[in-house]
């Protein structure tokens, strides 16, 4: 299985425009790809996340045009995510959650309404995803993609350079 993230790039509407403006990034949202592979006869993968356009988590097919979505494929997931996405399946989108988030910086959840990046970084299982927008996400989701291809968190010690040995 190749799990893998989409970040829209496309133009979008209003609330695309918005969340790129208060996030300084060029992404308005993210969706999670169980199996990257899986791509049906009209070209469309099964994508999770929460989405306004359609009131809160779900699951959809689409077509992920290279024009208007970038992808990341992900070495690090939790291997129960269905069983998580199937736990909140129908919960309402968190306008309040962005905007208390992303722009006062209260940081407070909740597990009954979710925006997409803070959904998406839940169901990776990583740690406070309500603090993540589209685009940070992508740049954690790349970084910990290297830290795992290059396998830091397995053999790091970081005493060895200075003579000290992890016993």
């Amino acid at each position: 299985m190749t799990v893998a993230l989409a970040f829209y790039k496309g133009k979008g509407n209003w609330l695309d425009w918005v969340i790129r403006l208060v996030t300084g990034s060029q992404y308005s949202h993210v969706e999670y790809i169980q199996n990257a592979y899986d791509i049906d006869p009209e070209g469309r993968h099964e994508c999770w996340s929460s989405s306004p356009r359609d009131g809160g988590v779900r699951c959809k097919r689409i077509r992920l045009k290279s024009s208007h979505w970038d992808i990341v494929p992900v070495n690090f997931y939790d291997e129960n995510a269905d069983e998580i996405f199937y736990q909140f399946q129908h919960c309402k989108y968190d306008y309040w959650g962005i905007l208390l988030n992303h722009i006062f910086a209260f940081h407070g959840d909740s597990f009954k309404k979710w925006f997409c990046s803070e959904f998406v970084g839940f169901v990776l299982a990583l740690p406070n995803p309500q603090i993540y927008s589209p685009g940070t996400l992508k740049e954690l989701a790349e970084h910990l993609n290297e830290v795992s291809d290059n396998g830091y968190g397995k053999a790091l010690d970081l005493g060895d350079g200075i003579g000290l040995k992890n016993e």
